[in-house]
């Protein structure tokens, strides 16, 4: 399946972002730098393709990141820099590729790097959610960002300063997350939208859905992936205790206002099926077998998770949030799950994705977004995520003795 997506990426559509798997071509989204290769490379290293990897590296070395056009800096983030370093600790630590490897994956994250620093140029310390790659901030650009967006930064940067010696990256993802932290309320919650230059919030809800997700979720693999880290871990265990006291209804997490927890969306969202995967890596392990559980009921409704399902009786999909984007958050915590309990149930769940996977979703030219689970129909377009996540975790998830399930290794949202 991976194999399949990317050779069709490589030859219809590359250099663009993403392929178009359906009328086989290709086009751009968050950039104009051949975001799909960037950002599923490690995976070929992870399935062992070696040849491959060493093939596919040196292309990326003519990729211009100087151009004019506007990025989300978070995505831009777990994505590119997430990706280049992956591949970059790769390259430079595996005995058949470091002694011709020449680091230019570590010199184009580095370029990168410096290319978002502008959007943390801000009177709080909280970065910009949008940052031109050619001018820097443009004038205008809207001082409303989202939590996820602004404190997702802490894995990739840390690993950008520590390889580059360079402490500027490190430094300004530690205020983003501090200044995040110093707005919460007093029940320890946050909002989904801040204003960078007041630091008000903009949205009061408190949701580990899109908006607010990976700002935990960081939190967490931050204080796992830097052995002497202290704060990081600190603030991760208070910001959870107020998930789980004031988030938490039955199995399941719901959107409440940060000042008072009071339920504002009874709702699940598929971004949100990663918090039983970060529930088993914090040890709570029934608790994330039990949410899990709970999620795969909604696959005896529907082949896929739709975008989000409220949660009022009868369960039903929320109007306009019916697709399915090949995302890899479920799949995520089936791996994670089956890591620590290796419950072969677990496996049968991940067969029956893959089962689906290739029997709707596949297409002459790779594998195709699904625009509404109820209906199954198809959009043209596979996501970058799906190789560089989606297939990785079911990978992982047949292959126990992989180095990657063995070893010592912490994933960011797209990368190791």
């Amino acid at each position: 399946m991976f194999y399949h997506g990317l050779s069709s990426y490589m030859e219809l559509a590359f250099p663009k972002d993403e392929l178009m798997p359906i009328t086989g071509s290709g086009f751009d989204t968050i950039g104009n730098f051949s975001l799909t290769l960037i950002d599923a490379l490690d995976t070929v290293m992870i399935m062992g393709n070696k040849q491959l990897f060493k093939a596919l590296y040196p292309l990326i070395s003519n990729i211009d990141f100087n151009i004019n056009v506007n990025v989300s800096v978070f995505e831009t983030n777990i994505r590119v820099i997430g990706g280049l370093l992956a591949s970059h600790i790769i390259a430079s630590t595996d005995p058949d590729i470091r002694e011709t490897y020449d680091f230019s994956l570590l010199d184009k994250a580095e370029e990168m790097g410096k290319k978002l620093l502008p959007a943390f140029d801000t009177p709080t310390g909280i970065p910009y959610g949008t940052v031109n790659l050619l001018d820097g901030v443009n004038e205008g650009e809207s001082l409303d960002v989202c939590t996820a967006c602004a404190g997702t930064f802490s894995l990739e940067f840390t690993w950008l300063s520590l390889l580059t010696e360079d402490p500027v990256y490190e430094q300004v993802a530690r205020k983003a997350v501090r200044e995040l932290w110093k707005r919460r309320s007093s029940i320890d919650l946050f909002g989904n939208h801040i204003n960078v230059a007041t630091g008000q919030w903009v949205y009061k809800e408190c949701t580990i859905g899109g908006l607010v997700d990976s700002f935990y979720e960081y939190l967490l693999k931050s204080s796992i992936a830097f052995s002497d880290e202290v704060e990081y871990q600190e603030l991760f265990w208070k910001a959870y205790r107020a998930v789980k006291v004031y988030m938490k209804k039955g199995d399941w997490h719901v959107d409440v206002i940060m000042d008072n927890g009071i339920v504002s969306h009874p709702y699940f969202y598929s971004l949100g099926a990663f918090w039983p995967g970060v529930k088993i890596l914090a040890g709570d392990v029934a608790e994330g077998m039990a949410e899990l559980n709970a999620m795969s009921e909604i696959f005896r409704l529907v082949k896929f998770l739709p975008e989000a399902l409220s949660l009022e009786e009868p369960a039903r999909i929320v109007e306009g949030r019916e697709p399915y984007p090949l995302r890899p958050e479920f799949v995520e915590s089936l791996w994670v799950a089956y890591r620590a309990t290796k419950n072969p149930t677990l496996l049968e769940a991940a067969y029956e994705i893959v089962d689906r996977l290739n029997n709707i979703t596949r297409t002459k030219y790779g594998f195709a977004n699904v625009r509404n689970v109820k209906t199954l129909e198809l959009e043209d377009k596979m996501e970058s995520f799906f190789l560089a996540e989606t297939l990785k975790y079911l990978y992982l998830l047949f292959t126990p003795d992989n180095e990657y399930n063995v070893g010592n290794y912490v994933f960011n949202s797209k990368s190791i």
